[in-house]
């Protein structure tokens, strides 16, 4: 399993207070891990749903990456996420100024 510091990382992603366990929480929690905090599964649900970044076309993948999920967004992106190998790198789509915000599109290129 993942390190406390890796879980507590995690969480951090997540802001809005949960309250209730989804049907799909309830369901992960009954069928695979029938000790866990049926609010945690909720909220790592939202976390992944909220700062997934695609992986691959095929097989279809995607991935959570701590630093990457705390980028904004923009229309008009200053940055954009690469795949080179398995390293997840940030490279430049135009000029960045100092004190520039760097911003990525949260859509599919």
């Amino acid at each position: 399993g993942a390190s406390a510091e890796v879980q507590h990382n995690l969480l951090l992603l997540h802001h809005e207070e949960v309250t209730e366990a989804s049907a799909a929480a309830k369901i992960l929690e009954r069928e695979l891990t029938p000790h866990a905090d049926p609010i945690i599964i909720e909220r790592l649900i939202q976390i992944w749903v909220l700062n997934c970044f695609e992986y691959s076309d095929r097989p279809q993948g995607y991935s959570t990456y701590f630093f990457s999920s705390f980028m904004s967004h923009s229309c008009y992106p200053n940055a954009v996420w690469h795949y080179t190998g398995a390293d997840h790198v940030l490279r430049a789509r135009r000029e960045i100024c100092v004190g520039d915000e760097v911003c990525i599109s949260y859509l599919p290129e």
